[in-house]
């Protein structure tokens, strides 16, 4: 597996390949790479299609981070207004 860590929950090593679609509804997915995402056993065995498909386009390229560099050279992150809003 490609991916370190789990890509629904980013926090534990990922152990499993979890089939988004599930291969009962999709059989034609069973086997398609993109539809094999690297996860970790809890978030496999909790998914109940609740998560996000991780490999949609328009997540990767979402600006939902933001930082500002103060006058003192030190940096401060926040998450941006509209991903708090959901907007992203």
């Amino acid at each position: 597996m490609s991916e370190p860590y789990c890509q629904y929950c980013h926090v534990k090593s990922s152990n499993a390949l979890d089939h988004f679609f599930d291969k009962n509804s999709f059989p034609e997915l069973a086997i398609f790479p993109d539809n094999l995402i690297p996860v970790c056993t809890n978030c496999n065995s909790a998914k109940r299609g609740n998560f996000v498909y991780p490999y949609f386009e328009v997540l990767r390229s979402a600006n939902w981070l933001k930082c500002n560099v103060r006058p003192d050279g030190t940096f401060a992150f926040y998450i941006s207004k509209d991903a708090a809003k959901n907007k992203i």
